[in-house]
């Protein structure tokens, strides 16, 4: 008796019910996401996030071949006065041209190409052929003016002066560095045109 006494004490000493328990804390759950959705509504809606801008150069052909001028652009146009003397691997001032197009989403200015590891400056609209060491960019419409810059999804193509004589059949690289600091580098071959 003493046992059943315990025990019917116990059974009036009980808390909640594990239904109604489970049931209070699914609504304690509902009321605090409500309050936390309310509260932060107003902030995401005024965020707004952007992707950092890419700059996508993509090598479509070049034309290092020793040959006279005139050497063509992209899209076949001859460049006058651009190319070089035939016979012997390319010289000291002869010109390579890199054909390439932005792929990007944005335009893309280019702050320097390097040949073989040799930097170069740019030269806005060159009527002549370049000095050594000089890199000039055609459009399509024209050499480029002012600023060598592309438009997204648009082809060029950048004449660059030789600094040191290359042998016919040399690999040598290509870098192309845009002034957001990206850096595309490419293999070319001597007295080749792909």
């Amino acid at each position: 008796m003493v046992n059943y006494l315990k025990k019917l004490r116990n059974e009036q000493h009980r808390a909640v019910a594990p239904i109604i328990a489970t049931l209070i804390m699914v609504a304690i759950a509902v009321v605090g996401g409500v309050m936390v959705y309310v509260f932060t509504q107003g902030f995401f809606s005024g965020t707004q996030t952007t992707g950092p801008s890419t700059d996508v150069i993509v090598l479509t052909g070049y034309d290092a071949r020793d040959i006279a001028a005139p050497l063509t652009a992209f899209d076949g146009d001859a460049l006058a006065n651009m190319g070089g003397t035939a016979g012997g691997g390319l010289q000291v001032n002869d010109e390579v041209t890199i054909h390439f197009r932005n792929s990007g989403q944005s335009g893309v200015t280019i702050s320097n190409v390097k040949v073989n590891g040799a930097p170069s400056s740019f030269v806005s609209n060159p009527t002549v052929t370049l000095a050594s060491g000089q890199f000039a960019l055609y459009d399509g419409a024209g050499y480029a003016t002012g600023t060598p810059s592309i438009p997204a999804q648009s082809e060029a193509t950048v004449v660059y002066s030789v600094t040191e004589p290359l042998s016919n059949g040399r690999q040598v690289s290509v870098e192309i560095n845009t002034s957001s600091g990206a850096s595309f580098t490419y293999q070319m071959i001597i007295g080749q045109r792909e």
